[in-house]
């Protein structure tokens, strides 16, 4: 774990460099064979392996993009849990899991308060149910205000706080890889 001072904030952190980078090491991670910079041969089927259920306007895992907002560049447009219920388990190499993790978030990003920073079960329903649809050595890269295991078959492999500056909260970016699954990790 490191910490990381950024200064190019972006409410699309998909835009901010710290968190692009990080996509870019586990996509390469998971396509060794085909580099980020030349995925203009990736197949439909490996633009199947990442999935957003809170993309706002991120396309690194279209189709697969969700967000509550209908404004946004998203695919989908309904809650993160019946987005990610809707799909098999083991279906995703990597999945992102960037909400908005304060109420202040949540008024910036969609007008409103209490989507999901305030339902901390929903939430937790939602980190786990994102593990199920995740294969095997595969990867959630979880952005938030804690660093707390998103599903209890996924280990801990690398982490940056990012440090916005002055009196603003720092963020914490975590990444988990699923390395185990037993029939108790799926009820």
């Amino acid at each position: 774990m490191k910490r990381v001072r950024v200064s190019d904030f972006n409410k699309d952190t998909s835009k901010m460099r710290n968190y692009t980078q990080i996509f870019k090491k586990y996509w390469n991670i998971i396509f060794s064979e085909l580099s980020w910079e030349n995925r203009s041969g990736i197949s439909e089927k490996q633009k199947q392996f990442v999935i957003d259920p809170f993309a706002r306007n991120c396309e690194w895992a279209y189709p697969n993009t969700n967000d509550i907002n209908p404004e946004t560049k998203a695919q989908y447009n309904m809650d993160a849990l019946d987005f990610i219920e809707m799909h098999e388990p083991g279906s995703f190499a990597i999945g992102l899991l960037d909400p908005p993790f304060s109420a202040r978030m949540e008024k910036d990003k969609y007008g409103t308060a209490n989507l999901y920073a305030a339902d901390s079960a929903h939430m937790r329903a939602i980190e786990k149910a994102l593990g199920n649809i995740i294969q095997t050595n595969g990867f959630i890269i979880k952005l938030g205000y804690n660093s707390s295991s998103p599903h209890p078959s996924f280990q801990f492999v690398n982490g940056e706080i990012w440090n916005l500056g002055a009196c603003r909260n720092d963020i914490i970016c975590s990444i988990w890889q699923k390395k185990n699954t037993s029939v108790e990790d799926w009820l």
